[in-house]
């Protein structure tokens, strides 16, 4: 894999911000992969499915890339900290 600039990864994150549907869909703005990064650790809306579909990703794509965590992991975080 080539070497990516710091250039070439903002363009990169800034791109793949635009194929979810840009700032306004996705809640914040992204001018490089930690940015980006960000985005993800705070989630995405619904709208940014909409989008995907919009262009053409299909359905059995968008359920894989989906990552859903088994709800005794989410209620376990919180159960531990009370």
């Amino acid at each position: 894999m080539p070497d990516m600039t710091a250039e070439s990864t903002a363009a990169a994150a800034f791109l793949t911000a635009e194929q979810l549907g840009g700032s306004k869909t996705i809640g914040h703005q992204v001018r490089s992969d930690a940015d980006l990064a960000r985005a993800v650790e705070h989630g995405f809306p619904t709208a940014t499915i909409d989008a995907l579909r919009k262009r053409g990703v299909t359905e059995r794509d968008i359920a894989a890339l989906v990552i859903k965590s088994p709800p005794r992991c989410r209620t376990g975080t919180r159960n531990a900290a009370a």
